[in-house]
């Protein structure tokens, strides 16, 4: 049976036809199913193989992509350290070490995770800096009492969760030290505010411009980046360069 071009291309047409094929030529229908299950199983092959092909060349495109993103990002990453405000880390190790042996408070916070690098950088100092025959660091993170935190911010207002701590624990001669991306948070720029009045050296960590908190604190480190995801990074790569260099003095 001659097959037209359309016929040729045309999965369902084979099929038609070669069932017509087997019932013309006298076939029982058992052997007629036969062939067309075989062609069916034909077909279900090549989809099968075409598939795979596919999925293959998409999983590789896509694993190109992503070691492309990984490469972009760390190399980019590289650049923003590159940068670092080494002198500002270095007179930040200084102003510590002499809250250190004056027996001064210290006193870090933030939002996010900003929240989450000051209590790092809290255990870091806490912890990381003991060497005998050295005093220890009496350092608070106040993003760590989640009971007085949520009490102030339903009662009085998020913008003074950290302000209120300062004004209950913090003293002349004492550290703050504020964590902000932006350098524009209302409870950060608050509580630097109630630390300068109260006597404190204060201390900001800022991407960015800097925003106001650069012109608000004693020190400012300014990580020159718009990316928060890397001044994050480079954030706690100052509080490592920090605690780190402590532990040595």
């Amino acid at each position: 049976m001659h097959l037209l071009p359309e016929q040729k291309t045309s999965r369902i047409s084979v099929l038609r036809v070669t069932r017509e094929m087997a019932i013309i030529s006298n076939d029982c229908t058992p052997v007629g199913d036969r062939v067309f299950a075989g062609a069916e199983r034909f077909f279900a092959s090549l989809r099968m193989t075409n598939y795979r092909k596919l999925i293959a060349l998409t999983s590789a495109y896509e694993r190109g992509l992503r070691m492309e993103s990984v490469d972009s990002y760390v190399n980019e990453m590289h650049e923003v350290l590159e940068l670092l405000p080494r002198t500002e880390i270095a007179r930040a190790v200084e102003i510590l070490s002499q809250a250190r042996y004056q027996g001064s408070r210290v006193f870090i916070f933030g939002n996010g995770g900003s929240a989450a690098t000051a209590l790092h950088f809290a255990c870091d100092l806490a912890k990381g800096t003991i060497e005998e025959g050295k005093p220890r660091f009496k350092v608070w993170a106040l993003t760590s009492n989640q009971s007085l935190f949520s009490a102030l911010a339903n009662d009085w207002g998020y913008a003074c969760i950290f302000a209120e701590q300062l004004e209950s624990l913090a003293e002349p001669g004492d550290v703050a030290i504020a964590i902000s991306g932006s350098g524009n948070s209302e409870n950060v720029l608050k509580a630097i505010d109630v630390a300068g009045e109260k006597g404190l050296t204060t201390i900001g960590i800022v991407g960015f411009d800097g925003g106001q908190l650069a012109a608000k604190g004693d020190l400012t480190i300014l990580i020159p980046c718009d990316c928060m995801e890397r001044i994050e990074d480079a954030h706690l790569i100052v509080a490592h360069a920090i605690s780190t260099s402590l532990r040595k003095c």
